[in-house]
């Protein structure tokens, strides 16, 4: 991981939060793998990055309580703001919160050998894979390129996906 790491870059920053993975290897270890990467990790946060709010909402480790809605609502609202959250669960609830423009998320790689997809579909309804639009609120949920389990695929493609975010005016 950090080797790989230290070959990413963007003009204004590389951002990580921690998801389910993460916390099955241990959060001090992928911390550790992330150290002088140029990697910034994430851990419930807000950075003001070229005028957005980018928040940063770490996936809580079992048994621990994660209170995403009081992280969000710290967000000055005449920002735009941009949501990174592991597991697209919460989504519509943060949608009603109004305070976020743009949610990323990614854990349910879109049940990854069929027919799991259809499983996935039923829990995490619209927000299970691709985008999502409703008026101001986007959210996205990657299917991305790793696995769980077994190291294959079966009815559906890993992806890297690459966003150009465009002022609204």
């Amino acid at each position: 991981l950090g080797q790989a790491a230290k070959k990413l870059s963007a003009s204004s920053g590389v951002y990580f939060i921690f998801g389910n993975h993460e916390t099955y290897l241990g959060k001090d270890k992928a911390r550790a793998a992330l150290e002088n990467t140029g990697v910034k990790v994430m851990i419930n946060e807000i950075k003001e990055v070229d005028g957005v709010s980018l928040v940063g909402v770490d996936y809580p480790s079992i048994g621990e309580k994660q209170d995403l809605i009081s992280i969000i609502n710290k967000l000055d609202p005449a920002k735009p703001a941009i949501l990174m959250y592991h597991e697209p669960k919460l989504t519509k609830m943060v949608e009603d919160t109004g305070k976020i423009d743009f949610m990323l998320s990614g854990h349910t790689h879109n049940g990854q050998l069929w027919p799991f997809n259809y499983i996935v579909k039923a829990i995490y309804k619209q927000f299970a894979a691709g985008m999502y639009r409703d008026g101001d609120f986007t959210s996205y949920t990657s299917v991305g390129t790793g696995t769980w389990g077994p190291p294959l695929r079966i009815g559906n493609t890993p992806e890297i996906t690459v966003f150009t975010l465009k002022n609204k005016q």
